[in-house]
């Protein structure tokens, strides 16, 4: 079976999703051990400097939901479908000027890189 552009970029999306989502995972084991083993509290750190608790939680927590919006972002595109994504590449602009205009309008499309 050919993979069209529009496949292709589905398929890379989800596999982006995928990696984003194995990502949160590991950030979620990583947050588990420090709290539940090494005692590491966003208040606090038996380790040694206080502060690392704090900056480390805010840190990687606000990188967590950013990643995690994304996957959910990546999801909800991929599953509506490449319709917006291939209109957007192949000209939805001259294609909603087509569509709404009340006199008749003549396309021309130009192969781009070809000088002759």
């Amino acid at each position: 079976m050919k993979c069209t552009l529009g496949c292709c970029i589905t398929l890379l999306m989800l596999a982006t999703a995928a990696l984003g989502a194995t990502f949160v995972g590991m950030q979620a084991f990583e947050w588990t051990k420090l709290i539940l083993e090494e005692g590491v509290r966003p208040w606090g750190n038996p380790m040694g400097a206080a502060q690392f608790g704090s900056a480390f939680f805010m840190i990687t927590g606000f990188h967590g939901m950013h990643v995690t919006a994304g996957v959910i972002y990546l999801i909800v595109i991929a599953k509506h479908g490449h319709g917006a994504l291939k209109g957007a590449l192949i000209g939805d602009t001259v294609q909603r000027v087509v569509r709404r205009s009340s006199i008749p309008v003549l396309v021309v499309e130009v192969a781009v890189g070809n000088a002759d």
